[in-house]
Order: C-alpha cells, then structure tokens, then sequence
C-alpha cells in the first residue's frame, strides 16, 4: 500500500472527515458523484490543447475504448486548474506530471488522494474555506513528509480549493453556468453533501429539501432541491464575510448587508455638495439607515417579482 501524498491540517472538522472517510469500506455517494463523468464538465480546451495536456500529464479523464470523447468528473476538472496553479508556481511539467501520478494512484477500495481532496472540498462548501499546499520538494515523492497539504490558512500562494470549485458552478454575477449533462449535477451535490453532513451532526445545506428527498426518494432530489438550495453552496462561511466588510448588519428579516469602509484621497479643502457627504455622527447614522432602507426596498421588490 502506497502512503498517502495528502497532509491534513488537524482542524476539528478536518478530523471528523478523517474519521468518516476511515468508517467506510466503499465509496459512499458524494465520492461517487464528485468522480462521475457522467456529467461531462467542460474545460473549454480544443482537441489539440487536450491532447497537449494529456501528454505532459495534467488532465485524466474517462474515455469509452481509445478514441472515444473525453469525460471529465468534477474531480478530473479540479485537478485540472490545480496542474495550472502547479505551471504558475514553477514547477515544470514532468513534475506536475509526476505529482499528478501520484495523486491518482488509487488504493484498494479504488479511491486516489486527489478524490479524497475533492472531498473534503466539497462537503465544506459554505462551512470552512479550504486551500491545498504544496510542498517545496524539488522531486515530487522526494523527502520526508507529504507533497501537498489540506489546510484552513488563507495565503495567495495557495491553491484555493474551495474557490475553484464554486467557480466551476457559478460566475462572478453569482449565476449558475453549468449546462446539458452537468446542469442535473448541483441538486444532487447538495443533497450528497447534506447525506453527509447528517452523519457527521452539521448543519445542512437545504434541512426541509433533504427530508423530502430522504422521504421519497433520492431520485426526487432534482424535483425537491430548488434553486435557493443550490445557491447555498455558493455563499461563503460566516467568518470570510468578517474578511470582506468592516460591518455587517442583520436586519429585522434577517437579511444580512456588508459594509466596507476605506480612505479616499481627496484634498481635504475640497468642496462639493453630495447627499452622501457626511460630517459628524449623526449625520453618518441617518445617510447609513437610508441606503440600507433603499436596499431592503429593492430586495423585498426583487423577491415579490421572483
């Protein structure tokens, strides 16, 4: 049996997906899902750039016979950008390629560390953000320790997991872009990922969606994971919103509104006339209730019309 290539930060959830993967004898249905190319995702490459990467190693896929199309699994398509991130931070591509090798080297019960990255990936969509490490070993398998490691600190020289992945559901307006085979794929992820989340006693994605689908049947879960339930895993954990805004305030329905605030340079004998100019507490008070007033319009319109 080969080591494990994988460092896991020892965080408490880390650990509890630790322990649950351990727990099973065969992969369960998240792990089945996240490695199905069934639902053909895209890498918007041509035949000749996947021909390209598949020599130098940074692409798998499922292919039917040798010149059957190319399918790529959520995993494959992952593990796609990271050999991209890999290129980034210099490594060369006989070493991406061999990192890559060893990653998809699969054990008995036919599941590769790169599986086991996506999964952790996955079941903490919205609970915990997720970046993957690599390791400066100047031979990939070389040295003591592991090639890449799982971990919770946010760094820019990391690959962001967590990041990658709603990117691959979602663009920067927040709209979904999968289509064809992969648009069947979200309502099924959510309740997978919820399947686990009820094992391991955290709070689930879409608590009312998962009863009905548990009630009948798990091929209702396209029929009972609505949309709002999709667009769950999309949101970001509570603590990285503290990284984005100085504040943030919960109104009464329990919308909640981000609130940044940042220096403007401008002379300061400066004159102009703007509502939104403001010169002591007050007035700052009155002009911050009647954006958020405006804003709680539009939304409360916005949710009539929908």
């Amino acid at each position: 049996m080969s080591r494990s290539r994988v460092n896991i930060e020892a965080t408490e959830e880390f650990n509890a997906i630790i322990g649950h993967l351990k727990a099973q004898s065969e992969p369960d249905g998240l792990m089945n899902l996240i490695r199905n190319p069934q639902f053909e995702f895209d890498l918007n490459l041509s035949s000749r750039m996947l021909n390209y990467h598949e020599s130098n190693g940074f692409i798998r896929f499922h292919r039917e016979g040798t010149a059957g199309k190319r399918r790529f699994s959520l995993v494959n398509a992952i593990g796609f950008q990271f050999s991209l991130y890999l290129k980034r931070i210099g490594l060369s591509n006989d070493a991406i390629g061999q990192l890559n090798a060893l990653l998809y080297e699969k054990s008995e019960n036919g599941i590769c560390d790169w599986d086991k990255v996506m999964y952790y990936g996955a079941i903490t969509l919205s609970k915990t953000e997720v970046w993957v490490k690599r390791f400066p070993n100047s031979i990939p398998g070389s040295g003591k320790g592991n090639d890449i490691e799982l971990t919770t600190e946010d760094s820019d020289e990391y690959f962001h997991l967590s990041k990658e992945i709603r990117e691959n559901f979602f663009n920067g307006q927040g709209n979904i872009i999968l289509s064809g085979k992969s648009s069947s794929f979200l309502p099924k992820l959510v309740f997978e990922i919820d399947q686990v989340r009820d094992q391991l006693g955290w709070d689930k994605l879409s608590p009312d969606n998962f009863k009905l689908v548990k009630e009948f049947g798990e091929e209702k879960a396209e029929k009972f994971i609505d949309s709002s339930a999709v667009m769950m895993l999309n949101q970001l954990p509570p603590s990285e919103y503290t990284k984005i805004f100085d504040i943030i305030h919960r109104d009464e329905k329990g919308n909640h509104f981000g609130i940044e605030i940042k220096p403007i340079k401008i002379n300061p004998q400066t004159r102009f006339r703007s509502e939104k100019l403001t010169t002591n507490a007050e007035e700052l008070k009155q002009a911050i209730e009647a954006e958020l007033k405006f804003l709680q319009r539009m939304r409360d319109r916005l949710d009539r019309i929908s």
